[in-house]
């Protein structure tokens, strides 16, 4: 039987690190993926031309993210595009995302 997926957006290195101690608790119960936190639809033309790297969308916040991603050895998944999820765990309300 597989595994239920799940995915973890992340934001700021402290939004990550909680995001990180929920994955500790559920990794061996579940296949888990991490995302940066990110946006779509009008606002991703503001994230790509770099006019939000002050946030958690973009410049050193997002870096830091990636950075500990790789450090903890995550399963990657940027913006969720690869799989489908049966649960989505999230530590901002800013902005929700169309598909979650």
């Amino acid at each position: 039987m597989n595994k239920k997926k799940i995915l973890f957006i992340g934001g700021s290195l402290n939004q990550t690190t909680i995001m990180f101690k929920i994955y500790e608790h559920l990794k061996s119960d579940y296949d888990c993926y991490f995302t940066p936190y990110y946006t779509d639809g009008f606002v991703d033309f503001f994230v790509q031309k770099g006019f939000v790297n002050f946030s958690i969308l973009g410049g050193k916040f997002r870096q830091l993210t990636e950075e500990f991603f790789r450090n903890n050895n995550l399963n990657v998944d940027y913006k969720g595009l690869a799989d489908d999820y049966d649960l989505v765990f999230t530590c901002s309300d800013l902005i929700m995302t169309e598909k979650y």
